[in-house]
Parts: C-alpha cells; structure tokens; sequence
C-alpha cells in the first residue's frame, strides 16, 4: 500500500528556478559581482526607493543629456556624494542604467510581467548568452527572432526588449 507523502514534490519550475538560481549566485564573486547593478542597488537603494525601474521613471528624467531628478538637480554629482557617493565604475553603471530604463519605458512592465517572472529574475533563469546570441536556456530559441509579434511587441519592442534581457545577463542592469 503506497502512502501519499505530507510534503509535496515542487514543481519543475521551482526546481528549474532553484538551480538557475544556485548557477547566478556561483558567479557571483569577484570584480564581476561588484559591477552588478541590482546586486548594488538592493544593497544600498532599495530600502529608501523601492525597485530601480519604478523610481527611475517616476523620478528622473534626461534634459540638455543629463540625468536630473524631479527637483532638478543633477543626478551624476547628487551620486557622487549621496550616502556615501559611488564613483568610477559603478557611478557609470548607475548612469547607464538609469538612462536604459527611463529609454524602455517600462515596456516589460507593461507587456511581460503578467506571464513571466521580473524582468532581472526571467533574464537570468531563462536565457543565456551563445556565440553573440541571446537564447532561451531551455529552448534554444534565439530571442531577438522569437519576440515580434510575441506579446504584441512590435519589431522596434522587439529589438528594445532583447537589448533590455540581454543587459541583464550582462550585469548592466
């Protein structure tokens, strides 16, 4: 007489999260893993502002090409010297970023989330980088041709979106 066990088997999605997840935190150390946007970010933002793409949108804008908060004042020195300051490398990171999101609008938001994982997660889980081609991990799937006309995305989207998935696996947002 076979007995049902009181803990249930996770799913392979779970299971396929989890390994994605053990494989991102592996390679996580080193000089990569200071220059990881997010990882930043959390550390020292995410408290006092809430997720980056929200915040960035909602908060700052480019004119005359220069990043600026809601006040006016320049976001690259208010960086310099805000808790603490970032400088060099990840103050251009910040920069880079902030200026990506504020150009994709909140397209994933908008048109991926209700059946994919945050955007940060869905990169890093599912794709992978293969001879200068964004792939799905699972699938093989070369992404840029995969996403027009995928959730409505028009090739313009497309191409944003691709940009957008691969900078994640980049450590550039």
């Amino acid at each position: 007489m076979q007995t049902s066990s009181p803990i249930s088997r996770p799913s392979n999605r779970v299971w396929r999260h989890l390994a994605g997840a053990l494989i991102f935190a592996a390679g996580l150390s080193g000089p990569a893993a200071s220059q990881d946007f997010h990882k930043i970010f959390e550390a020292r933002c995410l408290a006092c502002h809430g997720h980056a793409g929200p915040f960035v949108r909602e908060r700052l804008s480019v004119v005359n090409g220069r990043l600026v908060g809601s006040d006016g004042q320049d976001i690259e020195a208010f960086l310099a010297h805000h808790k603490g300051g970032l400088q060099g490398a990840e103050l251009e990171l910040f920069l880079e970023v902030f200026r990506a999101q504020l150009a994709t609008g909140g397209l994933y938001r908008e048109r991926c989330i209700f059946c994919h994982d945050p955007a940060r997660d869905f990169a890093r889980l599912n794709l992978i980088h293969r001879d200068g081609q964004l792939l799905g991990r699972y699938t093989g799937h070369d992404i840029a041709a995969f996403l027009p006309g995928h959730a409505r995305l028009t090739e313009a989207e497309a191409a944003r979106m691709t940009e957008t998935l691969g900078a994640f696996l980049r450590g550039g947002r």
